[in-house]
């Protein structure tokens, strides 16, 4: 039943999807060689993956919200709970078609793979869950309207800003590094750990609030 729900969602979105696809494997290889900055690729990808995982969210969203979409869907068998997940997965869906269309674009554009490394998907993993992880219970608590601004915002400025964030770090040799007595291929995983659970505590979170909301 989960997967019915995921895939409606992407029935939400259906006639953005090919311009989507197409904007994935071509919009990495354009910025790629014209961006001349250290990093390119994570800031590339990063970038990417914020952009579709916000637009597409909104999208579903704003659809849902105005022809009250979640108080039909929980009218029917389908649990809140089931409603809740579905939003955490189809977000997952999106990540890995990603990093899958930007692996095989590395292929054809060498100059892409620099932003494909399990420490870059692993960092943008960690970001997406943790953003997403606030996010999605505020929605569940104060509703789309509410907090609509807030996507818009991140997908309209994160290309502008976050280029912006890694030249100034860059530029004052600012380096994320702990000491951990861990192999360092263990140590690159730690991201994914984190973000799956930041997830699985947001979505019980949601799934609390979600349950005693009045549709």
């Amino acid at each position: 039943m989960l997967i019915n729900l995921v895939f409606k969602d992407f029935l939400l979105v259906k006639k953005h999807l090919l311009f989507l696809f197409l904007f994935t494997i071509f919009l990495p290889i354009y910025v790629t060689s014209q961006l001349n900055v250290p990093n390119k690729g994570f800031i590339v990808f990063f970038t990417l993956v914020i952009m579709l995982e916000y637009g597409l969210y909104s999208q579903v969203s704003k659809i849902e919200d105005s022809s009250k979409g979640a108080a039909f869907i929980c009218a029917t068998p389908y649990t809140r709970k089931s409603f809740v997940e579905s939003k955490y997965l189809f977000l997952l869906i999106v990540f890995m078609f990603v990093v899958v269309i930007q692996m095989i674009t590395s292929f054809l554009v060498p100059a892409v793979a620099d932003g494909i490394t399990i420490s870059n998907i692993g960092g943008t993993f960690l970001a997406v869950s943790i953003m997403f992880s606030i996010l999605i219970p505020l929605q569940f608590k104060f509703g789309f309207d509410n907090i609509k601004i807030i996507l818009y915002s991140f997908i309209i400025l994160t290309p502008f800003i976050f280029p912006t964030i890694m030249r100034w770090f860059e530029s004052h040799n600012f380096k994320f590094s702990f000491n951990l007595s861990l192999p360092y291929h263990a140590q690159l995983w730690i991201p994914y750990f984190l973000a799956v659970m930041i997830a699985f505590i947001s979505v019980h979170l949601s799934i609390h609030i979600f349950s005693e909301k009045d549709l």
